[in-house]
């Protein structure tokens, strides 16, 4: 008579034991696991950048960068939605009509706002590893693939990681609060980037200000043809 396991219900062989169990305990650990390396990921991102860099480059790291720049991606989607609405309450106008004051409404389409900025956001992370990875690798010969470039600049997104985060409680307080926040991680963003290129990618200080120039230029563009795509 077949065995069946009582909790998957996989067919068993005579004496086979199912291993469904531990294949979920394993898959526990790996959320632990990847919990605790995006904490100390973002811990060491503001102590140690150089050293935080160098260690997340690894290929092994590439699929926990994709789930961290979904999760930026998605936060930025949410961020931008709630920047609308704050701007529109902001500046909706008020008519007054004999005795009766009316407000006037529009129907922002703010699922639209999220999906278009969370699709943008994650096109964006993949485009920049790329730029990056053709600058670096064909014109400077540095020996980085894509996957390493990709992780590289998945550690910056920590900083808007951040930014965002903290600007959902600032722009309550004020939205130019928001936009300090988000500038600082601009900034914060392009001082390691400087620091990668010399410490990890090993860039002369020549190279490393046409590698920076030039990636800033290839992504004004990329961004300038964005722009007239979904204007």
């Amino acid at each position: 008579m077949a065995k069946y396991c009582a909790n998957c219900g996989k067919k068993l062989e005579e004496g086979e034991v199912c291993n469904c169990q531990k294949q979920i305990e394993t898959s526990s650990i790996d959320f632990g696991e990847s919990f605790n390396k995006i904490i100390n990921l973002i811990k060491g991102m503001f102590i140690c950048p150089s050293k935080t860099m160098k260690e997340f480059k690894e290929e092994s790291n590439f699929s926990l960068a994709v789930i961290l720049v979904f999760i930026v991606s998605l936060l930025t989607g949410l961020f931008a939605m709630l920047v609308v609405k704050t701007l529109y309450e902001a500046t909706v106008s008020t008519y007054t009509i004999g005795s009766y004051s009316v407000v006037s409404t529009v129907n922002i389409p703010y699922f639209k706002i999220f999906i278009t900025s969370f699709i943008i956001a994650i096109i964006a992370y993949f485009l920049q590893a790329l730029v990056l990875y053709l600058i670096n690798n064909q014109i400077f010969k540095v020996n980085l693939n894509y996957k390493n470039t990709f992780n590289i600049l998945t550690t910056l997104s920590i900083f808007n990681f951040v930014a965002i985060g903290l600007s959902f409680i600032g722009i309550l307080i004020s939205i130019y609060v928001a936009i300090i926040l988000i500038v600082l991680a601009a900034i914060l963003s392009l001082i390691c980037l400087v620091i990668a290129s010399r410490d990890i990618l090993k860039l002369n200080d020549k190279n490393t200000m046409y590698s920076i120039v030039l990636y800033l230029l290839m992504l004004s563009f990329i961004s300038y043809i964005v722009i007239l795509i979904f204007n």
